[in-house]
This record gives C-alpha cells, structure tokens and sequence, in this order.
C-alpha cells in the first residue's frame, strides 16, 4: 500500500508540471489566429474569384461546396483523433496543412501567371474576359483543399485538446481542488468562445478592409503571417501539453451499440431485483445500470452468459454483441441533442449564404453617413453577428429576470 500510494504521489507531481492554465493561452492563440486568417480570406474571397479570376455569377457554388467540405471533414478530423492519432497530432498536421494552402492562396495573388489576364473592355461595352486555364483553377483549387483539411483537424480537436490539460485536476478526490478545477475550466470556456467571437468579428472587419484598401497581395499575406504565428505558438508548448493517447472512437461505440441492438433484438430485458448481474459494465464505472429512457438500446448490454460473453478479465469478447453501458448512454445523450442540433440547420444554410450578401452590397451605396469612407461589401455580415450578440445580451440580461419572476428559477427556463 506505501508503494502505491508512493507511485501515485510520484505521477500527480509528474503531472503537474504539465497542462493547466500555463497552456491557455498557446490553445485560444492558435484557435484565434486560424479563425482570423480562415474568416478574412473566406469573407473577401467571391470578389477575388470574380475580379481576379473572371469567374461568373457561379462562383458561390464554389464557395459554398469549399465550406461544406471544411465542415465534413471535421467529422473525419475528429475520427481519426479519437482513433488513431490523438488531438496534438491532428492539431498539428491542421495547423501545417492551413498555413500551407493558405501560402499557395497568397501565391496565387503574388504571381501573374497563376491568375488569368484581366478583362478588357471593348469599344461597344462589352468584356472580353478569358477564363483561368486548368492549371491555374487546381493551384487555387489545391489552397481550398488544403485550407479545408487544415480545418478539419484543428475545429474539432481545439476545444477538447484544451479540456485534456485540465481533466486531471478536475478528476481528483479534494472537493476543494476539484470545485477550483471545475471553475478555471469554466473560464477556460469562456475565454476560448470569446476569442472565437472577436476574431471572427476582426476578420470581417479589419482584415476585409486591409483586402480592399491594400489590395490581395497584402491582404492575404497577413493571414499567411497569422497561420505561422498561430503554429509557432502551438509548437512551443509541446513540452507543457498533456497529450492523451488516442482511444475507441465514439463513432465506433455508437455503430456497436446499434449492431448490438439489433442482434439482441428478441432478449428480454433483466428483472429489476437482477440489474446489477444482468448488465455489462467496466468495473471502475459508476454506471451499473442503464436509465430508462430509451429502453430498447438496453438491450446491448445484457449479459446472457458470462462465461460465454467474458474473457478472464471481465472484458466482453465480441465488442459488436456486448456493450458497456457506457456506450449506450453516450448514444442515448447524442440521441437528445439530435433535435437541439437540428434545429441549427436552417440558421446554419443561412449563414453559409453570405457571398450572394457580398454581391448585393457591392450594388449599394456603402459610404458611412455620407462620408468618403466605404464599408466593404464582405463586412456587411458583421451587422448580423452584432444582432446576435444583442439578442443573446437582450435574453441573458432582461428576459432571463423577468421569466425567473414567474418560473421562480435561476435561469426562467427549465429543460422540462
């Protein structure tokens, strides 16, 4: 028991020297600067596809299949770093992978021969413009592609690689030390949300106006210089990070909880007095029985014969018949905040419409109370980012009160 005890001293003090808030602000660096460099090329980038490479009223296609893709692979992203890789290695390769296609999209501004020659106006009004040839369309196409796979492994990984430098503070016995945890994991939140907020509002604002004022070469040579910053940043804390070692995908779990489900169709469910013997659990868990709310899934962890279904460990030997009940109620959580997550997807096909908002308001007459001064078409969007904001301020600030007058709750509104 000394020797355990002796050990376990030895690995909290190892651990120490490790994560916590000494890493914050290399996480919320990295996330801050690729939003900023992602956003401000995205924002500005119908206009540069249609002045610089004559591309027609089509162009949003383009565009909007580019975010689309980013947003898929961010599932890829996640998979390989709950599977295979781990989130520092995701993380990194992202963050290498946008700093390079965010240099071959500077390349394409820098050099003449990668954009197609502008269009001349001829004597009766009309352009003569030639389209960008199959070489040119595949070096910017190949910055997209990469930019997106960029994404893809830092969007899904940021979030949760930042919470890994706080989960053993928050796991431990001391109700003190872990109510502490709890709360500078909460700021970490914040913070790192509030970086997102202000860095895409900078995007949309400073580096949109640097774009148009100082032309492409300079406007997308910042965010090659943010990206690389960003990295640089992100790579000096190696040493402090706590990297977990990558594990059993969720998406694995949730496709043997469902297989499992299926073949264990006609069992019957455990009688109540028998729970705790009829259910599969690890024995370190503090689950030992499923809830009742989708009773169905239950059926994948029941144990029909444990000498049949279990190895001398107490493991299950065919993962795709015998769930822990851990696995089910990881499923029945994402089941619940399917209709949350649904009710996102309007708001999000809106959102992924802003070229055709740049391309209205590069129509209007954009000077800010009748002064010299032009908005950017590609800022306009920051109006609705601000109607947001009001409107969460407006709920948190009046609403919230006023319904807790009625409700007699904390927050006006309950789950239930």
């Amino acid at each position: 028991m000394e020797v355990s005890s002796k050990q376990n001293i030895t690995t909290q003090k190892a651990s120490s020297k490790k994560g916590g808030l000494r890493t914050m602000p290399f996480i919320i660096a990295n996330k801050t600067f690729e939003k900023v460099a992602s956003f401000g090329l995205l924002a500005n980038m119908i206009l540069y596809l249609i002045l610089e490479y004559n591309m027609d009223s089509a162009t949003p296609i383009v565009l909007f299949q580019w975010s689309a893709i980013s947003n898929l692979i961010t599932i890829i992203g996640a998979f390989l770093s709950d599977s295979y890789l781990g989130r520092f290695r995701v993380i990194a390769y992202g963050s290498i992978s946008s700093l390079l296609g965010m240099s071959v999209l500077w390349l394409t501004a820098i050099l003449p021969q990668a954009r197609p020659p502008p269009c001349k106006h001829s004597k009766g009004g009309e352009n003569k413009c030639v389209s960008p040839s199959s070489a040119q369309l595949a070096l910017i196409f190949s910055a997209f592609v990469l930019m997106s796979v960029g994404a893809g492994g830092i969007r899904p990984c940021s979030l949760a690689f930042g919470a890994d430098q706080f989960n053993q503070l928050v796991q431990v016995d001391d109700l003190k030390v872990k109510k502490r945890s709890v709360k500078i994991l909460q700021t970490f939140f914040n913070w790192y949300y509030v970086s997102v907020g202000i860095s895409v509002m900078l995007a949309v604002t400073v580096m949109v106006y640097i774009q148009n004022a100082k032309g492409w070469v300079v406007g997308f040579g910042i965010p090659v210089v943010l990206m690389l910053f960003s990295s640089t940043m992100f790579f000096l804390c190696s040493p402090l990070y706590i990297k977990m070692k990558a594990k059993s995908s969720l998406l694995t779990g949730f496709a043997q909880v469902i297989v499992a489900t299926w073949r264990n169709r006609h069992l019957s469910l455990p009688v109540p007095p028998l729970e705790s013997d009829g259910w599969y659990h690890h024995k370190v868990s503090k689950l030992t029985a499923p809830t009742g709310n989708l009773r169905c899934l239950n059926k994948a962890c029941i144990i029909r014969n444990p000498l049949k279904d279990l190895d001398s460990d107490g493991l299950a030997m065919e993962p795709w018949s015998l769930c822990t009940i851990t696995q089910i109620e990881d499923l029945k959580a994402l089941i619940k905040v399917l209709p949350i997550w649904s009710s996102g997807i309007p708001v999000a096909v809106t959102l992924n419409q802003h070229t055709f908002g740049v391309l209205q308001a590069k129509t209007m007459d954009r000077r800010f109370f009748m002064s010299k001064f032009k908005i950017p078409p590609a800022s306009f969007s920051v109006f609705g980012i601000l109607s947001m904001t009001a409107t969460v301020v407006f709920f948190v600030q009046v609403l919230v009160p006023l319904l807790s007058k009625f409700t007699k709750r904390k927050r006006g509104l309950s789950l239930k």
